[in-house]
């Protein structure tokens, strides 16, 4: 059974959730903001400033890169020097290419089409002429009068304008209605033939004397071909032969596409250019295939350099506002982003500077260790972040290199397959694995583009050695550099995540210590949740973690919590009004945070302290106070002051948190009940809206549920029934010795020998 099945109000969400909604359909805030601020203090403004800053900065250092590679041989201008090929080089020669393409596009005639439009817009008037006949005819039938005189003088002046005789007058006013469609359509066909061959306007009138001829030898009787060459004679006439541009710019370039492309050979030894020789646009290109690292200084390749960044950013840019709008509002994680994209940025120009000197020229790019701003992306924010990085840098990367997109194609696919090896990290020694990943991938990824682009065994080798390299040295700077991040940053990574699960953090011995009935619930729900998350695809880990830290605030008040007054005799809260008992079970998540930040928890760990019951009601004491009070009680008082969980992890968390509560004070566990009692505690959170802004879906409550029913079978397991014989020998060594550890709780009594003890809330304050 689903967890949201044979519900009377079809599942839906309470109605004490339903807040006025913004335009976006999300919730709008009480909080009023100040109309006027500082631009800097809107987190708005300081994102685009961020983003600016990112701009400027990478801008400037390609333009710097750039600048400082070029060279002085430039395309129109004397060569300072002779250059002398050092390899054979076989290419396509685009400018000779272009040039047979350019002469083949010139003999191409221009393409005359049909106008259409224009003669509907002819068959348009012919209808709009008869269907003129037709209402005079009507009105003449009718006796109405068309000219303030007689119906019979209104008989000549009605079809005046067509220069008719009475005898065509008298046919068009008695002819059947058949007759008229007749002769439209008559008509509209001769129009149709003569126009439709296509007509320029030095042949129209031409053209409107062959239809008269026509109409003359036709086989219609005397008025009514008066009546047709009249209609004829009164159509206007328009050109409908015109020139078709895109007719003829396909005829274009499908001749440019027949052109065979041209195949240029440069042979080793020989003189490309002569020291003094104007370097045409041939010449130039042969320099730029012979391998050279010649570049053309020119104040429209920055420009070129400007708009290629600007438009990856606002890629970037429009990717978080609408895939990540939470990280607009965090300066700290713009600023995380802002200084890898411009770590990636300095290796790239890097790469090309030492690839400009370097004797194994272009090839040198394929060491590029962009596969480390990746992985720290990856680590540090987050995978789909690290994907959108990867891209740009790799697109940066080939544009520093020429163009070369074989050297972005293959830094983008590292760059990936560094992403992916380390979104599951455990250990620093898993940063190591990496490398061999990066590297097999780099490599095979160098060898399949070498044969496709005809590479030399020489090159292939030296090539796939830098790539190889490339993938140990992007592994060797993530690990250096990661630590420093973690600290400057304060960024929770997997590996921040591992060192907060040590037993022997400071919080978690304290709670061990203060509060072990919340220690044993935690670590409790700690399963429940990692168990869900794995099944979900969330952060397994990171839900664990938040679990061991969500109770933290019951430290100061333990015993104040059911899990913990198992050594007393009586519970606090039996003194207690039911307002100052709902005061300290919800102080619990204020002090959880306070404690949080006097031991620096990262921030996505103090999520699940302050989200983990939402808004939610302390149902047991708003019930006692309605009790004693009646209806005057307000749920207000009796509520947790939020956030609701925004993260699927801190949903579960949630949902774990009051399942572990609510199962425990069943009686009787067995797998049935548990799972019906299971499902009723994720229905009624859905229901009371306390899941309606994290990112979990129905599919995903349903795994919840299965995962959660798993883990707590195995924990609340029914106890073997021991045989009688047995259960009659217990008995008399009870007898002999007083006691027996191995007694088994009776049917309905808590194993604790706590079941009178009352519980506050179990489903919430726990």
């Amino acid at each position: 059974m689903g967890i949201f099945e044979k519900k009377p109000d079809g599942g839906k969400s309470s109605s004490r959730d339903r807040r006025p909604e913004n335009g976006n359909g999300k919730k709008k805030s009480n909080r009023k903001e100040p109309k006027h601020r500082p631009l800097l203090e809107d987190r708005r403004h300081r994102a685009y400033f961020i983003f600016a800053l990112l701009y400027v900065a990478t801008v400037v250092i390609m333009a710097s890169g750039y600048l400082s590679r070029s060279q002085t041989v430039a395309e129109g201008n004397p060569s300072p020097y002779t250059i002398v090929s050092q390899s054979r080089v076989t290419f396509e020669s685009a400018v000779l290419t272009e040039e047979y393409r350019r002469e083949a596009v010139a003999a191409v005639s221009p393409v005359m089409s049909v106008d259409q439009q224009a003669i509907r817009s002819i068959e348009e008037n012919n209808a709009s002429l008869y269907d003129g006949i037709r209402e005079i005819r009507q009105r003449v039938r009718d006796g109405e009068s068309l000219s303030g005189t007689t119906a019979e003088g209104d008989q000549e002046s009605a079809f005046r304008f067509f220069g008719l005789g009475e005898g065509e007058i008298s046919y068009l006013l008695s002819a059947p209605d058949g007759d008229i469609d007749m002769l439209e359509e008559y008509s509209a066909g001769l129009l149709r033939k003569y126009m439709s061959s296509g007509v320029q306007t030095s042949g129209l009138e031409i053209v409107r004397q062959n239809m008269l001829e026509e109409i003359i030898s036709s086989g219609l009787s005397t008025p009514a071909k008066s009546v047709v060459a009249a209609v004829i004679r009164e159509i206007p006439l328009v050109e409908t032969l015109l020139y078709d541009d895109e007719a003829t710019q396909r005829r274009r370039e499908e001749i440019s596409r027949s052109v065979d492309p041209v195949m240029v050979t440069i042979e080793a030894g020989e003189v490309l250019v002569q020291e003094g020789e104007v370097v045409t646009p041939v010449l130039y290109e042969k320099l730029q295939n012979a391998k050279t690292t010649l570049r053309d200084y020119s104040h429209l390749g920055i420009l070129g350099i400007a708009l290629t960044v600007l438009v990856l950013y606002l890629l970037l840019g429009w990717f978080l506002l609408h895939y990540r709008p939470e990280l607009p509002g965090d300066e700290s994680y713009l600023v995380l982003l802002a200084v890898l994209m411009i770590l990636g940025v300095i290796l790239t120009q890097i790469t090309a500077g030492v690839a400009a000197i370097s004797a194994l020229g272009g090839a040198f790019f394929f060491i590029a260790p962009l596969a480390a701003v990746g992985m720290l992306a990856a680590i540090l924010l987050d995978n789909e972040i690290a994907i959108m990085m990867s891209m740009i840098l790799g697109i940066l990367l080939g544009l520093t290199a020429d163009l070369a997109m074989e050297y972005a194609l293959v830094a983008m696919v590292t760059t990936f397959v560094g992403v992916f090896s380390v979104s599951r990290v455990h250990h620093r020694s898993d940063l190591m694995k990496s490398a061999l990943y990066i590297a097999g991938v780099g490599l095979a990824g160098i060898l399949a583009l070498g044969f496709f682009s005809g590479y030399s065994p020489t090159e292939l080798f030296w090539a796939g050695l830098l790539g190889i390299l490339g993938g140990f040295l992007s592994s060797i700077l993530t690990i250096g550099i990661l630590p420093y991040f973690e600290l400057i940053f304060k960024v929770t990574t997997s590996l921040k995540l591992l060192e907060l699960s040590d037993p022997n953090q400071p919080v978690l011995k304290q709670l061990l210590l203060e509060a072990p009935g919340t220690y044993h619930h935690s670590i409790v729900v700690s399963n429940l949740a990692e168990a869900a998350a794995e099944a979900v695809g969330a952060n397994s880990l990171l839900a664990r973690v938040g679990a061991y830290y969500h109770d933290i605030g019951k430290i100061r008040r333990p015993y104040f919590f059911i899990e913990n007054q198992q050594m007393l005799m009586d519970n606090p809260h039996e003194k207690l009004s039911p307002r100052l008992s709902t005061l300290i079970i919800t102080s619990h998540v204020k002090d959880g945070l306070e404690m949080a930040r006097e031991n620096r928890l990262p921030r996505s760990v103090q999520q699940f302290i302050s989200t983990h019951h939402g808004d939610s009601m302390v149902s047991f004491f708003y019930a006692k106070a309605r009790e004693a009070e009646g209806d005057s009680v307000k749920e207000s008082e009796f509520r947790y002051d939020g956030p609701k969980p925004v993260s699927r992890e801190a949903a579960i968390v949630m949902l774990a948190d009051t399942v572990e509560a609510s199962v425990r004070s069943l009686k009787n566990p067995n797998p049935g009940r548990i799972e019906g009692f299971v499902r009723k505690v994720i229905r009624d959170k859905f229901e009371a809206g306390q899941l309606s802004e994290s990112q979990l879906t129905f599919r995903e409550l349903e795994t919840i549920a299965r995962a959660f029913v798993r883990v707590i079978s195995g924990i609340y397991h029914q106890r073997v029934e021991y045989p009688e014989k047995l259960a009659a020998e217990m008995e008399r060594s009870k007898g002999n010795n007083g006691t027996s550890n191995d007694e088994p709780a009776e049917s309905g009594e808590p194993a604790t020998g706590t079941g009178d003890v009352p519980e506050p809330d179990p489903g919430v304050d726990s």
